[in-house]
C-alpha cells in the first residue's frame, strides 16, 4: 500500500495502518495531512523514520512499533508537538549530543515515551530535559550501571525499567527526591542486576503506589518505614534475597492488594493481616518463616 492515496483527505484526524506493508516513497516527503493528529504505522515494514512526519503540525500521537527502523533517531522527530511517542521494538539510537541550548529539544509537549525492547545501551541523554515526561517505558533494553540521579527529578509518574542490566538503586540522597508531586507514582525494575539493600530515600515517595523490584539481588531487611506508605497498593520484592523478620505492620496496610515476598530469605512469623482488608494476592512461599 501506497501512503500518497491517502493524500486527498484533508481533513483526516486520525490515520491507522497497522499491520499492513507499506510503501513510502521517497517523493512522499513533501505529503501535509493538514489536520492529522494520531498517526499509527505499527507492524508496516518499514525500516527508516518517515520524513513526512516532521510536516505534520498538530500531531499528537505517533506509533512506529514493531518495524524495522534502525540507526539514530533524528532530531526533527522531536521539534513538534508531540505528546505520545511509542518506538518500541525497533533498533535505534539516539544522538550522543543534542542542541539542548536550542529552544526545539525542551519538548515542552511530551508527556508519553515508549522505548521498549530498543536495544539500548544507556538512559537517552535527550531525556534530561523533559520536564513534562510522565510516562517512559525503557524495559527489555541494555541498560547498565546505576540509575541517574536526573531520572528522579522529572515529573514521572510511571517508570518502567523490567529487563534491563541495571546494578544499583542506591544513588539518590532524599533531599533529591521528586517527592512534592500528589500524583501516584509507579515503578517497576524487575529482572535486573540490582544490590545493596531498599534504599531509604524510598520513604520520601509518600505517592508511592506500585514497587516491583523482583528477580533482582536486593538484601537485608524490609525496613519499617515502608509501613507509612499509605497509597501503596503493590509490592513485589520476589526472587532477591532479602533476610529478616517480615514486619508486623505490613498487616495494617490498607491500601496493599498485591504483596509478592517469595524466594527470600525471611524468617519469623507471617503477620496475621488483619487490617489489610484489600490484600487480594499474598505469596510468602520459599522463604524461612514459622508457624
Amino acid at each position: 500500500m501506497k501512503l500518497d492515496m491517502f493524500v486527498q483527505l484533508k481533513n483526516l484526524r486520525t490515520l491507522s495502518l497497522n499491520n499492513i506493508s507499506l510503501l513510502i516513497e521517497s517523493d512522499s516527503r513533501s505529503l501535509t495531512f493538514p489536520q492529522l493528529e494520531t498517526l499509527r504505522l505499527w507492524l508496516c515494514n518499514l525500516t527508516e523514520f518517515p520524513e513526512f512526519i516532521k510536516r505534520q503540525d498538530k500531531l499528537v500521537m505517533l506509533d512506529l512499533s514493531n518495524n524495522h527502523i534502525h540507526g539514530i533517531v533524528p532530531n526533527w522527530l522531536w521539534e513538534s508537538s508531540l505528546s505520545m511517542v511509542n518506538l518500541s521494538f525497533n533498533m535505534i539510537d539516539f544522538p550522543k549530543r543534542l542542541p539542548l541550548n536550542d529552544a526545539n529539544f525542551s519538548f515542552s509537549m511530551l508527556r508519553e515515551l515508549d522505548l521498549r525492547s530498543c536495544n539500548i545501551s544507556a538512559f537517552p541523554e535527550f531525556l534530561k530535559s523533559q520536564e513534562n515526561l510522565e510516562y517512559l517505558d525503557l524495559s527489555n533494553n541494555k541498560i547498565s550501571g546505576a540509575i541517574p540521579n536526573w531520572v528522579w527529578k522529572k515529573s514521572l509518574l510511571y517508570l518502567y525499567l523490567a529487563n534491563n542490566l541495571l546494578s544499583s538503586l542506591d544513588q539518590l540522597l532524599p533531599s533529591q527526591s521528586s517527592t512534592s508531586s500528589e500524583d501516584s507514582f509507579y515503578f517497576h525494575a524487575s529482572y535486573n542486576n540490582l544490590s545493596g539493600p531498599i534504599p531509604n530515600w524510598l520513604c520520601n515517595m509518600s505517592q508511592l503506589v506500585s514497587f516491583d523490584v523482583s528477580y533482582n539481588n536486593l538484601s537485608g531487611p524490609i525496613p519499617n518505614w515502608l509501613c507509612n506508605m499509605s497509597q501503596l497498593g503493590s509490592f513485589d520484592v520476589s526472587y532477591n534475597n532479602l533476610s529478616g523478620p517480615i514486619p508486623n505492620c505490613l498487616g495494617n496496610m490498607s491500601a496493599l492488594y498485591f504483596l509478592n515476598l517469595q524466594g527470600n530469605n525471611f524468617s519469623g512469623i507471617l503477620p496475621k493481616f488483619s487490617k489489610a482488608t484489600q490484600l487480594q494476592y499474598l505469596k510468602v512461599s520459599e522463604n524461612r518463616l514459622e508457624g
